[in-house]
């Protein structure tokens, strides 16, 4: 997220905020909200941090404000971090609007896009946690500028008995083994990307499962597209064993593709290094 009063070429900013997911059921109380967010925004963890991404990103113009605030519930901050010119910690505490504020004239003059290239996601009762790793471009095409990661709170809404941990109606999962990210390509390409990228990288697929391919051979049921790619560097792999033997246990490093729940996406995960 940019602040007016970054200084350097780098931020990271923490995003302490409290967004809320749509009414579980009738008569529930909860945090309120100043305007009604689109549903299509607040369905789950995916739908807010990609409406976050995508309400202050595009060409130079005006951006919708009203959109940006719908996301937030009533007293939620933002609170940007980062090191001034003589080495201090700072932060600032903004409200959804005095960041609309304070950034909408730069978004009117300046084409801006921020994407997130990574996530963490941790949840405990009818909390959930975010760290979105972000970068920001001046245009969709050029290189990033700039790379940060936002720490994003959010609140759902405890159903059932007060010791359950379960969030009905949402698509939660507490995922704190590995790292992953919904992709706006079939698994097809998505794979056909990551194994280029792996190249590039110095990886090779060593071995490669089709899940669903499997899955039907063996029990005879359906499965959605999911591929388990295992990859390796041989220079990193040989600094690896030849400090720890037994790390050949999570060797080679798994990577997994599978088909996203909207039509056309698909999701990358990795395990978390």
């Amino acid at each position: 997220m940019r602040s007016r009063r970054t200084v350097g070429p780098i931020l990271v900013c923490a995003m302490a905020v409290g967004l809320v997911f749509p009414p579980v059921g009738a008569g529930q109380d909860g945090p309120p909200q100043a305007d009604p967010a689109d549903p299509a925004d607040v369905g789950s963890v995916d739908a807010i941090v990609d409406a976050l991404y995508d309400v202050i990103s595009g060409p130079a113009g005006e951006r919708d404000w009203e959109r940006w605030e719908s996301l937030f519930m009533t007293g939620a901050r933002l609170i940007p971090t980062g090191v001034n010119r003589v080495g201090q910690r700072i932060s600032r505490v903004l409200t959804p609007r005095e960041y609309s504020e304070n950034n909408g004239p730069f978004f009117a003059e300046n084409p801006f896009f921020e994407a997130e290239i990574g996530r963490r996601t941790e949840a405990f009762g009818n909390i959930i946690h975010v760290f979105s790793t972000y970068q920001s471009k001046r245009g969709p095409d050029e290189e990033p500028f700039s790379r940060g990661i936002n720490s994003i709170q959010l609140m759902g809404r405890l159903v059932g008995e007060p010791d359950r941990r379960d969030l009905e109606g949402m698509d939660i999962r507490t995922f704190t083994y590995g790292l992953k990210k919904t992709v706006a390509l079939p698994p097809s390409e998505t794979e056909a990307r990551v194994r280029a990228e792996l190249k590039e990288e110095g990886f090779g697929v060593l071995t490669e499962i089709d899940v669903k391919e499997t899955l039907k051979e063996k029990l005879d049921v359906d499965f959605k597209p999911y591929r388990i790619l295992g990859a390796c560097n041989p220079t990193l792999a040989h600094q690896a064993l030849t400090a720890e033997e037994d790390i050949g246990l999570l060797l080679p490093c798994n990577l997994v593709v599978y088909e996203g729940e909207s039509e056309g996406t698909s999701v990358v995960a990795v395990l978390d290094p």
